[in-house]
């Protein structure tokens, strides 16, 4: 078995393959690498596991996101892999997590592996040196009563929302984007967490919104933007993504309404499943979680593995900036 570093030339096969595999999702496909290709403070970092007749057998995406530039900046680079990889055979991913693991070393301190699904064949990770934490989820199925099983108060803050005049719209224009993050900015500056920069949205709007698979949507309450949600969007799977209110029109119910926005256009669309994005921690209790909760969907516990790569540098960098604080978030 060949392991070979994913490069545009088997953008096709890549694609095909991922389509193929259970529990393939749009965090392994090539237009995803693209995407974090474009953006800054992002390097895609993509595997591919050959068999002996050069069909791909297994594959890897992944991206080291770097929080802080300039001075520090080797304290708070974290490599990230979403539901990945994908294989035919346990060896593969075994090769492709080996390949990984040297070079993540010299680049992040520490690796997550945030599963999508339920992930037995990943136990060998413990033996890599990786740690279990349990993570949890929402799933709404879409295929059944939707409505109906959203907690009463969430049913309520959404009518008011309509009722108050908030209206939501589908971003349509790129100079959009820029509208849309201003929220994300506002809501996390306010939770003192680290956001990625606009440029990975510019990508994603380039690169996958041509393909649709890639939703933005703007909260507006008397022509003024109070909010924005970026979905994405693979195979029969709606995923969110990114959202961001402001907290100055937080008794209009933006929020709220954004989301009923986007699982009642998937569920109409023939979507079988919105993935509400994680949730947390079992027992923190957060509000995020509460939120979440109150629209119904089923709770898993698909769990996380992290590896560290660099002790010293992670004990360091847990002390000096956020980043272990953004490790909760999803």
């Amino acid at each position: 078995m060949e392991i070979l570093r994913y490069t545009p030339e088997y953008e096709r096969e890549l694609a095909d393959f991922v389509h193929n595999q259970r529990g393939g999702s749009i965090f392994q496909t090539p237009h995803m690498w693209e995407v974090y290709r474009r953006a800054r403070r992002i390097e895609p970092h993509g595997l591919i596991a050959l068999d002996k007749s050069g069909a791909i057998a297994g594959s890897l995406i992944s991206f080291i996101s770097t929080e802080k530039e300039g001075f520090g900046e080797g304290f708070s680079r974290r490599a990230v892999i979403i539901g990945g990889p994908l294989s035919t055979d346990e060896e593969a991913a075994r090769r492709l997590f080996e390949h990984h693991d040297r070079s993540a070393a010299r680049r992040a301190l520490f690796t997550e592996v945030r599963n999508l699904s339920e992930r037995p064949d990943l136990r060998f990770l413990l033996r890599l040196g990786y740690g279990y934490e349990d993570h949890l989820n929402f799933l709404i199925d879409l295929r059944g009563e939707v409505w109906r099983n959203i907690h009463r108060t969430m049913r309520k803050n959404i009518r008011r929302a309509k009722r108050r005049g908030v209206k939501v719209t589908e971003v349509t224009k790129e100079e959009q984007i820029d509208k849309f993050y201003e929220q994300l900015q506002e809501t996390y500056r306010r939770a003192g967490l680290p956001l990625a920069d606009v440029s990975l949205f510019r990508a994603a709007f380039e690169v996958l919104y041509p393909r649709g698979m890639v939703k933005f949507h703007l909260a507006e309450h008397r022509g003024r933007c109070i909010g924005g949600r970026v979905s994405l969007i693979y195979g029969d799977v709606v995923y969110a993504w990114y959202v961001g209110t402001s907290r100055r029109y937080a008794k209009l119910y933006p929020n709220a309404l954004l989301n009923w926005h986007v699982i009642s256009w998937a569920k109409e669309e023939g979507f079988a499943v919105f993935d509400m994005g994680g949730a947390g921690r079992p027992g923190e209790n957060s509000g995020r979680f509460e939120f979440k909760r109150q629209f119904g969907g089923r709770l898993v516990n698909f769990g996380r593995y992290r590896k560290v790569h660099s002790p010293l540098r992670y004990a360091v960098a847990s002390g000096g900036f956020r980043v272990l604080k953004a490790m909760k978030y999803w």
